[in-house]
């Protein structure tokens, strides 16, 4: 039986309903009744709402993008500091509240890094892409100017660094999951984050002060083992 809530509630319950399902069977495979049975209404309450799964789909990619984007801006906007630390207080932000969340965070992430959701995953990377380009950028140029950083290529570079740390992520959890008989050893996974912190710094030139994946990426590790 329907029961009558607020549209924001009734909203989040679909959105949360379709989240888990495509976790547990992929965005292809995911069909509308699905979501209805999660919820327990009829399609009518659905077409309020969305017009169809891909807009669901796009809602859910655009909310978890939003989440990344709004640290990157609150720190960028918010903090009297350098540009190498405004980019670790970032990274530091990001993991802090996956270790904070760390059922949810494993299951979002094992979830898209699965075949099955790549759409998802590639949807949410070009939404962040669009928004927090400019913002990496604007950081870049400022780490440029304090002598911190050492590129002409600032959009690139933002473009790159996006991508490299989406990357790290996916690379992480497939290495945790691809064979959890015989998980990776905590050494194999310190390397591959010592190997894109690296990149990451030579890409940037950066002098004395580095960019720090090690710390946060090491300790959410941590936490999931």
């Amino acid at each position: 039986m329907w029961i009558s809530k607020e549209g924001d509630v009734r909203k989040r319950e679909f959105l949360d309903a379709a989240l888990e399902i495509f976790y547990e069977k992929g965005y292809e495979k995911t069909t509308i009744n699905d979501i209805l049975a999660k919820v327990g209404v009829t399609k009518g309450s659905f077409y309020y709402y969305f017009k169809s799964k891909e807009d669901i789909f796009k809602e859910l990619a655009l909310q978890q993008a939003e989440r990344i984007v709004s640290i990157v801006e609150s720190i960028c906007a918010g903090m009297e500091t350098g540009a190498v630390e405004k980019f670790n207080s970032i990274i530091h932000e990001i993991y802090e509240i996956k270790i904070e969340n760390i059922s949810s965070a494993i299951k979002s992430n094992k979830m898209m890094t699965s075949e099955e959701n790549s759409l998802l995953s590639g949807k949410i990377i070009e939404n962040v892409m669009g928004r927090a380009k400019p913002l990496y950028t604007g950081l870049i140029k400022q780490g440029v100017d304090e002598g911190v950083f050492d590129t002409v290529y600032l959009e690139e570079s933002a473009e790159m660094y996006i991508y490299l740390v989406n990357r790290l992520k996916e690379s992480i959890m497939r290495m945790l999951v691809s064979n959890e008989s015989k998980p990776m050893g905590f050494e194999d996974i310190g390397r591959n984050v010592l190997f894109y912190e690296d990149l990451i710094n030579k890409m940037l030139g950066t002098k004395k002060a580095r960019i720090d994946l090690s710390e946060p990426v090491l300790r959410y590790i941590n936490t999931i083992k």
